[in-house]
């Protein structure tokens, strides 16, 4: 299925530029000479926006970026097999509920921007979570009609949600891939069976998950526990943590023989409705629930961005709505000279962000409930004026702007990005909403929490919020995988982060670099990042990040310095291959060809 690409401007499908094209591509000249001045780190690579770029210095005709070592391995190994990007993806993906299974999981959701190359191709797969067709508005509602507290929302059975990660690999396998179920699922089921050590993003999460178990009564997710046994709690020879998962080994092998009919129909399948509504916090997850669920191709939702065209998923995915809607009102701004870190631009889009956020607010919900919602938010006149005031001070909107209401934000996720020598591209996120989900562990995989991703309470001062529970939508979340495209439809950029919205927010960043400041994907992963939270900035520490600290500063907020932690990655596809980099190498897999 071919998706003509969707552009919320003027209500019209975008051509590409005419004059404002070459109006901007002369202001970009004049950017990228300034940028060139000696010393200037900016300009380590050259990247305009409407050139065909015909080489990089080490482009690869194959690359493979994930939250793992060992997934960007199995998803390269499927390359070289003769597998596509989506195949790639797919095996990645598989690994990643056996090595990260806090953020990825056959019991989780998973969203994923794709790119065929000799269509001039961009579609979306929302593997998003359902509530049960029983759900109504009160589901978080206690006894007397009041919202109940998060803890007894989550962890537990209530925030279950049908979980939609298999049925988009299989979905994407079925539309995109070369090879079968088996040969994609063979380097999960070894990992599974034999064991591996645990990496470093999994000792974390679960050094904070088993703070809190003893006070839930949920399942121990110890090395040596996980799903009720058959680990080893050291190797022998160096006392370094190792995990297997025979349960999880013996679902993959049904996935390898039925795909996602495996979780989501038969024995799997009751036993995940029964752990829900047996829980002492039920859900109302039933086995039929499971079985009505399906993923298709969807349009991408898009933004013109400098003479490129930008897509993500559009509602339910406040990260992606958020993203594209930031680069729209961006895109209508004159950018301030720009200095090497990009301070003031960065800053641009953090108020950007900030005011998309809020205009979200009272909008946004499933798109098949709130069908006017994106139109709304991407009104240009209302992008305009976004601009224009941005541009007069670029002083950021106070901490205290209204934010979608829901239970908890999604905070936790993996991903994979994959281009194959032919140019086919996936940006493909895997979430549980927050770490282990549920902490309901079933068969050796971590069920969801995302119906926290919906409001607690069906109203606010007499009126119905657009994002209350209803049977059979999808609550809102943070993934926000991400496209970029030429107006002739070439591939130029393939992004993605973890995190949930956090994650959408480095993934605009890194974008902001390769586009607005040229720079290479390694120039644009080692960047500054900044992360918003309740009361304040976070900046993470990285080039540059001192002078937007002091920016920042000077615009009346009051950041604090991290230290980086955002693991996200982005690829730049010439017409001789792919060059990629992600944001932390040590911790992150990279594999190409």
């Amino acid at each position: 299925m071919c998706h003509r690409l969707e552009v919320f401007r003027d209500g019209d499908e975008w051509q590409g530029p005419a004059n404002s094209g070459k109006r901007r591509m002369r202001r970009l000249a004049a950017i990228a000479a300034m940028l060139m001045l000696p010393g200037n780190l900016a300009a380590q690579s050259t990247l305009a926006p409407n050139s065909a770029p015909s080489s990089a210095p080490n482009s690869a005709r194959g690359v493979v970026i994930a939250s793992d070592k060992a997934a960007s391995e199995a998803g390269l190994a499927v390359m070289r097999r003769g597998g596509s990007a989506a195949d790639a993806a797919i095996a990645a993906a598989l690994v990643l509920t056996v090595v990260a299974p806090q953020s990825a999981s056959p019991g989780g959701v998973a969203a994923a921007v794709t790119y065929r190359s000799r269509e001039h191709d961009v579609e979306t797969w929302d593997g998003s979570a359902i509530a049960p067709a029983a759900a109504g508005p009160d589901l978080f509602l206690d006894r007397d009609g009041k919202p109940m507290p998060a803890s007894a929302i989550r962890p537990g059975g209530r925030a279950v949600g049908v979980p939609g990660m298999m049925m988009l690999l299989q979905s994407l396998q079925k539309a995109q891939g070369r090879l079968n179920w088996a040969q994609l699922a063979a380097p999960a089921i070894e990992l599974a069976d034999k064991g591996f050590t645990v990496p470093p993003q999994l000792g974390r999460a679960l050094a904070e998950a088993n703070g809190t178990l003893s006070q839930d009564r949920r399942v121990d997710l110890r090395p040596g526990t996980l799903a009720n046994g058959g680990a080893s709690n050291a190797s022998a020879q160096s006392g370094t943590p190792r995990l297997r998962n025979a349960p999880l080994a013996a679902v993959l092998r049904m996935v390898a023989t039925s795909g996602a009919d495996a979780v989501l129909r038969g024995p799997v399948a009751i036993d995940i409705a029964t752990s829900v509504r047996n829980d002492p916090s039920p859900g109302l997850l039933t086995a039929d629930d499971l079985a009505a669920y399906t993923v298709t191709p969807q349009k991408p939702f898009c933004t013109p961005y400098r003479g490129l065209l930008v897509c993500s998923l559009g509602a339910p995915s406040l990260g992606g709505t958020t993203l594209v809607r930031s680069l729209g009102v961006l895109d209508r701004a004159n950018l301030p000279r720009l200095d090497p870190a990009g301070a003031q631009a960065t800053a641009m889009l953090l108020g950007a962000w900030r005011n998309s956020e809020a205009a979200s607010a009272d909008l946004l919900a499933d798109a098949d409930f709130a069908p006017n919602a994106a139109a709304a938010l991407m009104a240009p006149a209302r992008l305009t004026a976004e601009a224009r005031a941005l541009e007069d001070k670029y002083v950021l909107r106070p901490a205290s702007l209204p934010v979608p209401p829901m239970v908890s934000a999604e905070t936790g996720s993996a991903m994979v990005l994959a281009v194959d020598g032919d140019g086919n591209a996936v940006s493909l996120q895997l979430s549980l909403h927050s770490a282990f989900g549920s902490r309901l562990l079933v068969r050796g995989f971590a069920l969801n929490d995302s119906l926290a991703g919906f409001a607690a309470q069906p109203a606010r001062d007499g009126t119905l919020l657009a994002n209350r529970v209803e049977g059979g939508k999808r609550p809102l979340e943070g993934m926000a995988p991400v496209m970029v495209v030429d107006p002739r439809g070439r591939l130029r950029f393939v992004a993605g982060a973890e995190g949930g919205e956090d994650g959408a927010t480095l993934a605009a960043q890194m974008l902001l670099h390769v586009i607005d400041f040229h720079q290479s994907p390694s120039a644009a992963a080692s960047a500054p990042v900044w992360r918003l939270r309740d009361d304040r900035i976070d900046l993470e520490d990285g080039v540059g990040a001192r002078l937007l600290l002091d920016l920042l500063r000077q615009s009346g907020q009051t950041p604090r310095l991290t230290s980086r932690s955002g693991h996200g990655a982005l690829i730049a596809w010439f017409e001789s291959g792919a060059e990629g980099a992600a944001t932390l190498p040590s911790e992150m897999g990279f594999g190409r060809q």
